[in-house]
C-alpha cells in the first residue's frame, strides 16, 4: 500500500501487477500531471494484469492518430490514465481518476481516463472499478475511448461505474469506433460531452461498432446538442 509517483510501462512483459491488499483506495499510482500512467502497448496478452490500484493524474501519450482512426485529428493525446495498443490486458478492481489530455496545437487526442486500441480481447472488470472525473478538453471519451478493439467491460459480482467525466466533443463516459464492446453490469452517470458539437453524453459509437448490453444503466449524462445518454 501507498503512493508511487510514477509512470509505468509493462514493455512487453506478460506479466501480473497487483496490490496486495486488491483495495485500489490504498495503492495509487500518481503520473504527475504528465505522460500515460500505465503503458501496455507492446502486445501483452495471456496473464498480464493490473488489479487493485488508483491511476491518477495522467496526460497521455502523443500519438499518430491515422494509426487508430482516420476522424481523430492529428497529434493528439491518448490514454490519460492508461494506454493500451495490440495489446489485451486485464483492468481488474482499479479506480481511474483525475486524468486529463489537453489539446496540442489545436488538436485533441482520445480516452482520457483510458485508451484502447487494436486490441483483440482486452477486459476492464470490476467489482470495485470506477472511473471517474477524467477530462478532455476537445476531442473523444472523456472516461474511456476504444478503437478497432473487442473489448469487454463487466462489473462481475457488482459494477464498473464510469462517471463524471467530460469528453471534449463526443462521448462523455465512452467513445468508440469499429469495435466490438461487450457492457455487463455498467452504470453510465453525469457524464458530459460539452463541446460545441458535444453528442453522446454517456456513449458515443461511430463506425458501426457494435454492443452487446446486459444491466447497463445511465443517469444525468448530458450533450450540447446531441443524445444524452446513448448515440
Amino acid at each position: 500500500n501507498g503512493t508511487y509517483n510514477e509512470n509505468i510501462n509493462f514493455n512487453g512483459k506478460e506479466i501480473e501487477i497487483y496490490s496486495t491488499s486488491g483495495d485500489p483506495t490504498l495503492a495509487i499510482i500518481d503520473g504527475g500531471g504528465t505522460g500515460s500512467v500505465v503503458t501496455i502497448a507492446n502486445g501483452e496478452s495471456g496473464i498480464t494484469t493490473l488489479n487493485g490500484f488508483t491511476i491518477r493524474n495522467g496526460g497521455g501519450t502523443l500519438g499518430v492518430p491515422s494509426v487508430f482512426s482516420p476522424y481523430a485529428p492529428s497529434s493528439g493525446y491518448y490514454g490519460g490514465g492508461i494506454y493500451c495498443y495490440q495489446s489485451s490486458p486485464l483492468l481488474k478492481n482499479i479506480i481511474v481518476e483525475n486524468n486529463t489530455l489537453s489539446e496540442n496545437n489545436n488538436r485533441g487526442g482520445s480516452g482520457a481516463g483510458i485508451y484502447i486500441a487494436r486490441s483483440t480481447n482486452a477486459r476492464i472488470e470490476g467489482p470495485n472499478t470506477i472511473i471517474r472525473n477524467n477530462t478532455n478538453t476537445i476531442y473523444r471519451g472523456g472516461g474511456v475511448c476504444i478503437d478497432n478493439s473487442t473489448v469487454t467491460i463487466d462489473g462481475l459480482a457488482g459494477t464498473v461505474e464510469i462517471s463524471n467525466n467530460s469528453g471534449g466533443n463526443y462521448g462523455g463516459g465512452l467513445a468508440t469506433f469499429l469495435s466490438n464492446i461487450t457492457l455487463i453490469n455498467v452504470n453510465f452517470n453525469n457524464n458530459t460531452a460539452n463541446g460545441n458539437n458535444g453528442d453522446g453524453g454517456g456513449i458515443f459509437r461511430l463506425g458501426y461498432s457494435t454492443f452487446n448490453m446486459t444491466n447497463v444503466n445511465y443517469s444525468g449524462n448530458t450533450a450540447t446538442r446531441g443524445t444524452n445518454n446513448i448515440n
